[in-house]
């Protein structure tokens, strides 16, 4: 396999020459869309005001076990596969990120008028962690297919970094099997995330279907929020030396949820925009609602309980565009039609105060996508089969439920461990406790396919492809919502 690689850590002059490797994206085959703007507080191309709305395209480069079927992160679950299916694991992840994002796709979307796609990359799935600098071009051709496909559709592409080398975060998305965010310990990860952002802008500076460039999705530094903000600083400065014109946006520190972190010097900066996500069972206690509006120990919850908690985003919003860059529902969710509630007052808020955004996610196994494999297909008739079955019992209790629900004893172990500390810190450590088990867990659940042959572990991957799928109501419920019907 040929790889493309840049010079790292060289000082060079980059304006206006393309990156040794970086050939710019080859789309000459669809019409241009105009280029992305900001005039005050307002996004336009070719002069008209534009809202971006649409959703991201999760689960696609970057595996979420929930999303996907099995156990563990990204690194996790590939593992698994080849452990278990050897070389016809290639062609199980080949077929998977062809079909996964299609032409049909696009007209799909199209019809339900969305414009805009965000979609997650994972810095392992371009650049091997003992490769540094070197690229994987069957990567850069799936990204340069989706791009072409959506901008013929009239969709813009946001670039998402949802994954660096050592995980920005503990969470699985973040892609750490040990669960430790150890972007944050290592200057060389940082460096390297900076030097794929370069890569990333030079191939796409004159790429008009890119909406921009999302540096760091959701980074939770655990108190060490300078190290975030002057590697944005970095990276803003390195990347304005090839692309002055795309846009980028900035999500703060723990999780994205605020603006921790993002500086003056930052937010001041012209094409610099903040992006932040938000979840109805993230803000209110949907579980223990019976109603909403409705009242939990003593708080009322409703739309005026909503504006205050972003007052923030609101008054930032009166300034520069914002994007809301991540909601969603979890459908297997017990209270999904509060969830559903608050959802449409939250998107009640982005539509008076003119926010951009995506829902999470187009497509995925069956709890959070738009549309998903149906349960006749391979896949889903695989998980569902009396062997996963049996695998699933065998460690029920020690895993967490595909429904999201934590195992009773994970919570006690980490209401004791975080006394005194922080809860959050102390449950995601006994999260990534497991992880090195959970992939032993996504190992025995492929067991079965040791003796599949090519063509049917192709049509496994070929159950999530467009015409193998299925709507779910409740996200295109939230999704008309969103587009004020």
């Amino acid at each position: 396999m040929i790889f493309l690689q840049i010079a790292r850590y060289a000082s060079i002059t980059l304006t206006g020459i393309a990156l040794l490797g970086a050939a710019p994206c080859n789309a000459t085959d669809h019409p241009r869309l105009p280029w992305l703007e900001v005039r005050g507080n307002t996004l336009v191309a070719n002069g008209e005001p534009l809202v971006l709305h649409g959703f991201n395209l999760g689960n696609w480069l970057l595996l979420e076990d929930f999303l996907f079927g099995l156990y563990g992160v990204d690194a996790q679950i590939r593992e698994a596969f080849a452990d278990q299916l050897g070389a016809r694991a290639s062609t199980f992840w080949r077929t998977y990120e062809t079909v996964y994002f299609q032409k049909e796709d696009a007209e799909y979307l199209q019809r339900k008028g969305v414009n805009f796609l965000r979609v997650p990359l994972n810095q392992r799935r371009f650049e091997d962690p003992n490769c540094p600098g070197v690229y994987d071009p069957e990567a850069l051709e799936q990204l340069d297919r989706v791009i072409n496909l959506c901008a013929k559709h009239g969709i813009y592409v946001l670039l998402d970094l949802h994954a660096v080398q050592g995980g920005q975060s503990r969470q699985i998305y973040a892609n750490s099997a040990s669960s430790l965010p150890e972007f944050w310990r290592y200057a060389d990860h940082r460096r390297r995330a900076t030097d794929l952002w370069v890569f990333l802008a030079a191939r796409y500076a004159n790429e008009s279907a890119v909406a921009g460039y999302d540096l760091l999705n959701e980074p939770w530094t655990e108190g060490q929020t300078e190290l975030l903000t002057q590697w944005y600083r970095d990276t803003l400065s390195r990347v304005r030396r090839i692309d002055q014109r795309h846009l980028v946006w900035l999500e703060g520190d723990n999780y994205g949820k605020r603006f921790d972190g993002l500086t003056p010097d930052l937010l001041d900066q012209d094409g610099v925009l903040v992006q932040f996500h938000i979840y109805p069972d993230l803000v209110v206690p949907v579980g223990k609602l019976a109603g909403y509006p409705g009242e939990v120990d003593g708080v009322f919850y409703d739309r005026a309980f909503l504006e205050k908690h972003l007052e923030a985003h609101i008054e930032y919003s009166r300034k520069k565009p914002l994007l809301l860059g991540e909601i969603g529902l979890y459908t297997a969710e017990k209270a999904l039609t509060v969830a559903q509630k608050v959802g449409e007052d939250l998107f009640a808020i982005a539509k008076a105060n003119g926010w951009s955004w995506a829902i999470w996610t187009y497509k995925d196994h069956r709890y959070m996508g738009l549309v998903h494999p149906r349960s006749d297909t391979p896949w889903r008739r695989f998980l569902a089969s009396t062997a996963a079955g049996k695998t699933r019992t065998l460690s029920a209790g020690f895993i967490e439920d595909h429904d999201l629900t934590p195992s009773t004893t994970l919570n006690e172990a980490a209401d004791k461990i975080g006394e005194g500390l922080r809860w959050q810190e102390a449950y995601h450590t006994m999260l990534g406790a497991r992880r090195p088990f959970l992939m032993l867990q996504s190992k025995a659940l492929l067991a079965p396919l040791g003796t599949a042959t090519d063509e049917s572990v192709r049509a496994l991957a070929e159950s999530f492809a467009f015409a193998n799928c299925e709507e779910s109501p409740p996200i295109a419920g939230l999704y008309l919502s969103g587009r004020g019907r």
